[in-house]
């Protein structure tokens, strides 16, 4: 009858008997590494884990989406919105904001002496907290701590500083807009009041001469030869300042158009100023942790054990075969 095996060198018999021989050595080796697995995970400090969720909103400025109604101002944000708001919750603002609003450096027991002390904070601060992008397009904060209140605070503050940081960002921005509008009013109002000066020593050529044909009409239904004419004349020896006047009048309007323009522009940035809104839809708000998130003791204790059994059998394996090259080369000598 052949013979089952599990490869080419071991038959079922020889691998029966490779266990029982090394059954004492195998139970000796499982039973310490049981022991050591668990004991080592008892002694590592349990974390809890605190997490929010929230839909980041689309980027509009609130004059925008609001004042001229351009936009939904309640439209949830898109990929790309997703995208910017992982960005800034992982940035190194974040960061700093939460390090002094909690004292992180004290908290994750780091020296205020120590040489590579902030690159110790940005390594621990980047194994506790987690930001990631869901299916859905929102947005998912993790925070792990010892503490499930200290890590369900932290969590929130996060996603409330979000905002903070978004309003931030752009009223930087807008304020750098509102200097440059305002010098543009500035400069546009300086130009209207010369050409309103300019105006004041011309006259309105087309009030001037609408006066004029009317007089006219009327001393010709008179029969005043004499009169009309000289009415002719003086219309004719004014007819120079026409194109002065219209020229003048029509880049008075134009600019009095372009400045209307910018002073909206203005308004609606001085109102993204004044205005400080949220930039995200709360889903889910953190609350503290009932049970602890890390470590799993089984699993730790499970493959402890499983690894120090499987590198104690490939050991024993590799001795017998050494013993078994060995002696044929010594026989082989003989």
């Amino acid at each position: 009858m052949k013979e089952n095996t599990f490869g080419n060198d071991f038959s079922l018999a020889t691998s029966l008997k490779f266990f029982y021989k090394w059954r004492k050595v195998l139970l000796l080796i499982f039973i310490v590494s049981f022991a050591l697995s668990l004991v080592a995970s008892l002694l590592i400090t349990p974390r809890y884990k605190s997490s929010i969720v929230f839909f980041p909103t689309s980027s509009n400025r609130v004059s925008k989406a609001i004042i001229t109604d351009r936009y939904d101002f309640m439209d949830y944000g898109s990929e790309r919105d997703c995208e910017y708001a992982i960005q800034i919750l992982s940035s190194q603002a974040m960061m700093d904001d939460v390090c002094k609003r909690f004292n992180l450096m004290e908290h994750y027991g780091i020296s205020s002496d120590a040489e590579d002390k902030y690159f110790q904070f940005t390594e621990k601060y980047q194994g506790n907290v987690t930001v990631r992008r869901t299916e859905y397009l929102a947005v998912e904060v993790v925070v792990l701590d010892e503490d499930p209140q200290f890590a369900s605070d932290m969590a929130n503050f996060i996603a409330e500083n979000y905002d903070t940081l978004c309003n931030r960002i752009q009223n930087e921005r807008t304020a750098d807009a509102c200097l440059v509008l305002e010098g543009v009013c500035s400069n546009l109002e300086q130009e209207i009041s010369q050409l309103e000066d300019s105006l004041k020593g011309l006259y309105n050529y087309s009030d001037y001469t609408n006066r004029m044909y009317q007089e006219l009409a009327k001393q010709v239904g008179n029969g005043n030869t004499a009169a009309a004419n000289r009415i002719r004349a003086e219309i004719a020896s004014h007819s120079s300042g026409k194109g002065s006047y219209a020229g003048i009048d029509n880049m008075l309007k134009t600019k009095r158009e372009e400045l209307a323009t910018i002073q909206t522009r203005l308004a609606e940035r001085k109102t993204d100023l004044a205005n400080d809104i949220s930039y995200k839809y709360w889903i889910d708000k953190a609350s503290p942790a009932d049970k602890k998130a890390y470590p799993k003791r089984l699993i730790i204790v499970a493959l402890g054990t499983l690894t120090a059994v499987v590198m104690c059998i490939i050991v024993l394996l590799v001795m017998e075969r050494w013993s078994g090259w060995t002696s044929n080369i010594k026989q082989n000598d003989k």
